[in-house]
């Protein structure tokens, strides 16, 4: 009985799981990963390996129970409690407009992401372009409809009037419009390239009016085949820069390599030339690629890319609700930590939740890194990995065993009672004493393998790079191992008012273990073109560890879901990772990975 009344008060393991992007629903991915590495298949009640639910202590939310597990085998009676960071519910308000605008900036950057999922890219610009050259031959259609009907009506009120005037009113209107057009561009931007859309628009125009003051027909067939050809390049030049423009050159290729194949079977003419107005098959390629593109955005483009446009993308509509979301994440982060239960927490992010916890991780270890111990009384374990003399599995299993010496110093000083006044806020000085207890941090299909891209800003591939490593340097991005800059070491720096050293904000994570799982993209669709390796952009301290699904290594379709799949056997390369990764028993296999992986 002695012991089980010890157990009930020993610590234990949260492992908190941070879902995806997509339609995700409460404890739908935390009940994956339990299964993954906790119930082994057996899911019955007299199972060795069960699981209960009870709520939250702080009873907020109803929706999210907490999973408990009984004794971890060869853990002295270490339960774990499994808890989810749900924020879905956050994103259900995701527009259309805000999914396409992210995409247009995406294209606008460049193709700068990694070289084998760069043909992604691309198809979504041509693509987009077609999309764009869909929606703007339907317009020019439609105006082309009201002016016959505008026709119409002069001829019925004034039959004198014939069809050339009507065309000259409406090619002077043009003219003015576009001029203006430019005029107002040229003066906002002051810059010629963003002018020259416009101004070749006004030529368009002035050359439309001088060939009908010749030949009537003839500016009617130069507007027929090239006005919405004219309007869809302003359009796309405004919204995905040069990028754009060599997409829509692409697909106009493609398109005048369509219509040579058609002409095999059907007898064409100049009315056929592919997005011209009189084109009968333009039309019916139009609502194709506007039909394709919705049925894209419902099936796909909302429940998961529509997450990542909103939070990725610093527009001033998505600040609300990315802000909410770091806030609930640091705030359970922060409830794990001062529960009282745990001495060692374990974070499990998926895809964009790998973002969103890793914002987390930075956001409350900056709040409580003037609060951990004094450096100077943590050992020689400390210096080494400060200093960074360590190698990378030395890093992994000295910040582990520093984390344990953190958390007990914390202990005990909060045993010996505080004699001094106290401060300003109330708290005596053991109060203000905090401990760190992420001792792993654990990311499936992670896009920060394309935080250069995602996260930052720039016009060129090395701008990009240069603005990410300024903000390295300016520890606004902690990596693992931290940046050392001048005289400062990997978890402190020199104070220069009281000479003393203190812990910095961005050393995380040469405390707390980064595990990457991922699956290695083949072919654009096998494998995981989502995640990737993130130690060549974080540091080279992150285990990166690629899976797969089965015995032979062979890339599984759209794998990006399955790094917690268990149907084709707990034998799998991602099931054992996984289950190295978080170390439930808390043995050092996670430390082991730094030497397997490749």
């Amino acid at each position: 009985m002695a012991d089980v009344a010890g157990a009930r008060q020993r610590k234990r393991t949260a492992v908190l799981v941070v879902h995806g992007m997509g339609s995700q629903r409460p404890l739908e991915t935390v009940r994956g990963v339990v299964d993954a590495v906790w119930l082994e298949g057996d899911h019955s009640a007299r199972g060795a390996r069960r699981t209960w639910t009870h709520p939250k202590l702080s009873g907020v939310d109803i929706d999210l129970p907490v999973i408990t597990t009984n004794f971890v085998p060869g853990a002295d009676h270490r339960r774990v409690d499994f808890h989810e960071l749900y924020w879905a519910h956050l994103m259900s308000e995701t527009r259309a407009v805000a999914v396409l605008l992210w995409l247009f900036d995406l294209a606008r950057m460049g193709p700068r992401l990694k070289p084998s999922i760069r043909v992604l890219y691309w198809g979504a610009v041509v693509f987009l372009a077609f999309l764009v050259l869909s929606v703007s031959l339907l317009a020019t259609q439609s105006a082309s409809q009201i002016v016959r009907w505008v026709i119409e009506m002069a001829h019925k009120r004034t039959p004198n009037v014939s069809n050339f005037h009507v065309l000259v009113y409406m090619a002077l209107v043009m003219v003015v419009v576009a001029s203006a057009i430019t005029a107002a561009v040229f003066a906002w931007s002051k810059s010629v390239r963003l002018a020259l859309p416009s101004a070749g628009l006004a030529i368009f125009a002035i050359l439309a009016f001088v060939t009908m003051a010749r030949h009537q027909h003839g500016a009617e067939i130069l507007t027929n085949l090239l006005l919405p050809i004219l309007l869809a390049a302003l359009v796309i030049h405004f919204t995905m820069g040069r990028w754009g423009i060599a997409g829509l050159a692409v697909a106009l290729l493609l398109s005048g390599v369509a219509l040579g194949f058609a002409s095999f079977w059907i007898e064409t003419d100049v009315r056929d030339m592919p997005w011209s107005i009189t084109s009968f098959w333009s039309s019916i390629a139009a609502f194709y690629f506007i039909a394709m593109y919705l049925a894209l955005y419902a099936a796909f483009l909302h429940p998961y890319l529509g997450d990542a446009a909103r939070y990725f993308r610093d527009a001033p509509g998505n600040v609300a609700v990315r802000r909410e979301i770091r806030k609930q994440a640091v705030d359970t982060l922060e409830s794990l930590h001062l529960s009282g239960s745990y001495d060692r927490i374990v974070i499990v992010a998926h895809s964009l939740g790998t973002v969103i916890a890793y914002d987390m991780l930075r956001a409350y270890y900056s709040r409580i890194n003037g609060s951990l111990p004094d450096p100077g009384t943590l050992g020689p374990d400390f210096n080494a990995i400060d200093a960074g003399h360590v190698s990378k599995r030395e890093a992994r299993a000295k910040g582990r065993g520093l984390i344990r010496h953190i958390a007990q110093a914390v202990e005990d000083a909060r045993k010996v009672p505080d004699a001094g006044p106290a401060g300003p806020d109330g708290e005596n000085s053991k109060e203000k004493l905090k401990a760190w207890l992420v001792t792993d941090f654990v990311t499936l299909g992670s896009p920060l393998t394309h935080a250069h891209y995602l996260m930052c800003r720039g016009h060129s591939e090395s701008e990009l790079r240069a603005d990410f490593d300024w903000r390295k340097r300016e520890r606004e991005f902690p990596t693992c191992p931290p940046v050392q800059i001048d005289s400062d070491g990997r978890l402190t720096f020199l104070n220069p008012l009281d000479r003393q050293r203190h812990f910095h904000h961005a050393g995380l994570f040469a405390l707390s273990r980064w595990t990457n799982l991922y699956f290695p993209v083949a072919q654009l669709l096998w494998g995981d073109a989502i995640g990737g390796p993130i130690a060549p952009v974080f540091g080279d301290n992150i285990v990166d560890v690629p899976v797969w699904t089965n015995r032979s290594k062979r890339d599984a379709f759209f794998s990006h879901v399955l790094y917690w799949d268990t149907r084709l056997g707990r034998d799998a390369a991602n099931i054992v990772a996984l289950q190295k990764a978080i170390d439930l028993a808390d043995t050092g296999t996670s430390d082991d990975m730094a030497t397997e992986s490749p």
